[in-house]
């Protein structure tokens, strides 16, 4: 089994798509960067010097490494300026560092990284897409707040099978038909409704903590997650909060549901009151990972319920799929880098390494939990660009 990884980290298509082929110097400000992109190939590193650049397309397997001090769009912009569009299969497209002004993703059936970027975009009616991506799309890193701890803009999520958020502070996003991961990361926006609607689709919220918007024209705390329809995960000792104030003092559910069905991990907090609406919830303790990763180790803390077995895989990205025991993010032919009996603790930690890793490789690492009474659990993914 541990020798199929190797066989992952040698796919002929990754090594292709990932390897540069030249480094172009970009500066100037202003065109220079579309028309950087529009001579760039598949592999290229744009290297994106300080300046003010105008609104950009792309659509080719290339990395725009923003320094510091490089904008593209202007401060404060209500209409999307950077847009990832048509990626083919096996390239990758990562946009990293500096600001933009708001980014969109769409109709993408390659990889899409976007890792340390702060996006500022201030328009609470026009969204910023995420949608009709085939690929999977990754944002580590990723700051929407324009000012401290307060999210700007709105995200929409439509028709995506594998969507993660690691370590970020996005904007309040509306999920629809599409499979999302937030893993670690802090959600407080700023405007009007939730942190997190779930129309459709599938949510799974690791650890971080998420809050109903706070703005000072709307008198009423809000939930800091809707749910309609689908499936919200929640593990990782999450924290899911109404909004911090209100201008009413009206006492308001974490989690407000119309429908769907919630896992909750018992460690996890829902302030507030008591999640409202007709979901159905299971209680059942959900395992649960935090990673670090070096240039060819990966060390892994696994939480879960004590004396419960626990199986942990690694893989590529996959579509999300429904299984009777939780959401699997791998194939069932996915290696297992390790096995645990949980301690009465509840917790475990083992370190992996690795010969060669790509730079940008995306890894799924998820866990299966058979629990001391014989059922399994799935846990929650883990999914994360390697730099």
């Amino acid at each position: 089994m541990r020798s199929h990884l190797a066989a992952l980290f040698a796919v002929p298509c990754l090594a292709t798509t990932l390897a540069a082929q030249a480094t172009f110097v970009v500066a100037g400000g202003g065109t220079s960067l579309q028309t950087a992109i529009n001579t760039a190939a598949p592999g290229d590193i744009l290297d994106v010097m300080p300046g003010s650049y105008v609104a950009a397309t792309c659509s080719k397997g290339i990395h725009i490494a923003l320094r510091p001090g490089a904008e593209v769009g202007p401060a404060l912009s209500t209409t999307i300026s950077l847009l990832v569009s048509a990626l083919p299969a096996n390239e990758t497209c990562i946009v990293s560092g500096g600001k933009v002004a708001g980014l969109s993703i769409s109709q993408c059936a390659g990889t899409v990284v976007v890792d340390g970027v702060a996006i500022y975009f201030v328009n609470q009616t026009t969204p910023q897409l995420v949608a009709n991506c085939t690929g999977p799309v990754v944002f580590d890193s990723v700051d929407h707040t324009g000012y401290p701890n307060l999210s700007y803009g709105l995200l929409q999520i439509t028709n995506c099978p594998q969507v993660t958020f690691t370590n970020c502070k996005p904007a309040a996003m509306t999920v629809l038909n599409s499979a999302v991961c937030l893993a670690h990361s802090t959600l407080t926006p700023y405007g009007f409704g939730t942190g997190v609607h779930l129309q459709s689709g599938s949510v799974t919220v690791h650890g971080g903590r998420i809050t109903g918007a706070l703005t000072a024209s709307w008198p009423v705390a809000q939930p800091g997650i809707r749910l309609d329809q689908g499936t919200l995960t929640l593990t990782g000792n999450a924290s899911i909060e109404p909004s911090p104030a209100g201008l009413v003092a009206i006492p308001t559910p974490g989690i407000a549901t119309t429908g769907g069905a919630i896992r909750r991990d018992p460690g996890v907090v829902v302030l507030g009151l008591p999640i409202s609406g007709p979901a159905s919830i299971d209680p059942t303790p959900i395992p649960s990972l935090a990673i670090t990763a070096t240039a060819s180790t990966m060390n892994v803390s696994l939480r879960g319920e004590p004396g419960s077995a626990v199986f942990t895989f690694a893989g590529l990205p996959f579509p999300a799929y429904a299984t009777p025991w939780g959401e699997a993010w791998l194939l069932p032919t996915d290696p297992i880098l390790d096995v645990a009996i949980l301690p009465a603790t509840g917790t475990a930690a083992f370190t992996h390494s690795f010969a060669v890793v790509p730079p940008w490789f995306v890894l799924v690492v998820q866990s299966v939990a058979l629990r001391p009474n014989g059922d399994l659990v799935v846990g929650a993914p883990f999914r994360f660009a390697w730099n």
